[in-house]
């Protein structure tokens, strides 16, 4: 492609998603008696909103979409001599509104579920009426959006990357792991990767037992192989662990990072089993390898789910 100046782009949907919230959960029940509205927005990552119904009869829907992070552009604006930014098409809102969320999922929840995520919700909402506020520093952050409306009355919180120490933070780190658990891959992965947002350093998790699964999320910072290490020494012995690297922090592009792991675990386990999304495997074997390669064709590791040959 030659110079990006002879290009025109005219009218090009990127399309945004700055639209109403509860336009995700068309179904919504309207009788509801009092409803909650979080959404966390992590900077170069896709938005995650939940939306809590509780019913007169004390019945409580939960909803969990996610929309799709995209934005609305007609045009290139040069900014500098090789530097372009999108010049934003603002009047869209008919446009927005036929763009269907990545996923909606939805359910009435247990009582004692609901008393704990409201709990929780109230939290945030008196810290932050309370005056508890965070500096906007830098540009990789989180954004959160909380409201609430009951009996007409709506109160609306716009929060920025929260520590986890804080009141909010504590709150939200809570609401974090219960979706975690909620046996829902995109909301569990999602989950995950926010936490990092709050300062919850989650480098491992401990998945089962039996057989023996941790879920790697990150490189242990600093050093390294101690961190590791600690870690792996109030794991039960066994033969074979499986180390699932499909949520691991791929953008650190240090050839030390995987290589410190695997070195912290072998010193335990004798057989490592790496468990990858086949669409991360180039970058998987550069870590390791330190050049480009392709899938094996091997049927060992490459049915699913996934299953690296041994290390």
């Amino acid at each position: 492609m030659k110079n990006l100046s002879y290009i025109s782009i005219c009218t090009i949907l990127f399309i945004s998603c700055n639209r109403n919230i509860k336009s995700l959960f068309e179904d919504s029940n309207v009788n509801s008696n009092k409803e909650y509205i979080l959404k966390f927005s992590p900077s170069f990552h896709k938005d995650l909103i939940i939306f809590l119904e509780v019913f007169q009869n004390d019945s409580v829907k939960l909803t969990i979409g996610q929309n799709q992070n995209v934005h609305i552009f007609d045009s290139l604006i040069k900014v500098s001599h090789n530097a372009y930014r999108w010049k934003h098409f603002g009047d869209s809102a008919k446009a927005l509104s036929l763009i269907k969320p990545n996923f909606v999922i939805e359910n009435y929840i247990p009582i004692a579920e609901s008393k704990k995520l409201i709990r929780d919700l109230e939290l945030i909402n008196e810290a932050n009426l309370k005056g508890e506020r965070f500096p906007l520093d830098g540009a990789d952050g989180i954004f959160i959006y909380f409201e609430s409306i009951s009996n007409d009355e709506k109160i609306t919180h716009e929060i920025w990357s929260p520590p986890m120490s804080s009141e909010t933070g504590k709150a939200l780190l809570s609401i974090l792991k219960y979706l975690e658990n909620l046996n829902h891959s995109i909301v569990e992965e999602s989950a995950e990767m926010i936490r990092k947002y709050l300062d919850d350093v989650l480098d491992f998790k401990l998945i089962s037992e039996d057989p023996l699964f941790v879920r790697v999320l990150d490189t242990p910072c600093c050093p390294c192989e101690e961190l590791v290490e600690n870690f792996v020494e109030k794991l039960p012995k066994s033969e074979i662990i499986y180390l699932d690297i499909t949520n691991y922090g791929f953008y650190k592009k240090d050839n030390e990072n995987l290589n410190c792991i695997e070195k912290g675990f072998h010193k335990k386990y004798k057989h490592i089993r790496w468990i990858y999304n086949e669409d991360d495997w180039s970058r998987f074997d550069e870590l390791f390898h330190n050049e480009k390669s392709t899938v094996p064709n091997n049927s060992s590791c490459c049915t699913t789910p996934k299953i690296f040959p041994d290390t």
